[in-house]
């Protein structure tokens, strides 16, 4: 994902339309895999079980409108910490998050999506204006269902456990 926004922001930057000779021109070829769950977690600053208080419009002026040439980074989460795995911070973070992934859609998925109410296990890092941002896309999200990971027989428990192991090395 990286190596593709660095391709869009390459083309942004040189443009395409009206080159002559003398233009810069710009050609990739580029292999992509998805992170780990183990890179992830290494990379995120913290992760923590909670739950989505609120969702609304991003407002902080530092990050409004922020990278809208290759995405949109304007919905707050409100998410309420019940347990820190990794890292700690206040009882409530403010997450920011794509509402809509349109320029760089064809490189990758949509941004995960947030529901007032999900409880869920979140890998993330700080960001500007005191913001966090979500580490990993869809592996950096999981939404806790009951006692359990949603769409897997993954307990809660047994899942924080193995991300325990995992940190330890």
């Amino acid at each position: 994902l990286v190596v593709c926004v660095s391709m869009v922001c390459a083309m942004l930057f040189f443009g395409t339309a009206g080159a002559d000779d003398d233009d810069i021109r710009v050609s990739v070829d580029v292999t992509l895999r998805q992170s780990t769950l183990e890179e992830n977690l290494l990379e995120a600053s913290v992760i923590l079980v909670g739950r989505v208080e609120a969702i609304g419009d991003l407002t902080h002026p530092e990050v409004v409108g922020m990278d809208r040439a290759s995405f949109s980074l304007d919905m707050e989460v409100t998410i309420s910490v019940s347990r820190w795995i990794k890292g700690e911070s206040p009882e409530e973070i403010a997450l920011i998050t794509a509402q809509q992934d349109t320029t760089i859609a064809v490189y990758s998925p949509p941004a995960p999506r947030f529901a007032v109410g999900e409880e869920l296990l979140l890998l993330a890092s700080p960001w500007k204006g005191g913001y966090y941002v979500q580490q990993g896309w869809y592996t950096g999200k999981y939404t806790i269902l009951g006692n359990k990971i949603a769409g897997s027989d993954v307990r809660v428990e047994e899942f924080v456990h193995q991300i325990q192991e995992l940190l330890a090395g």
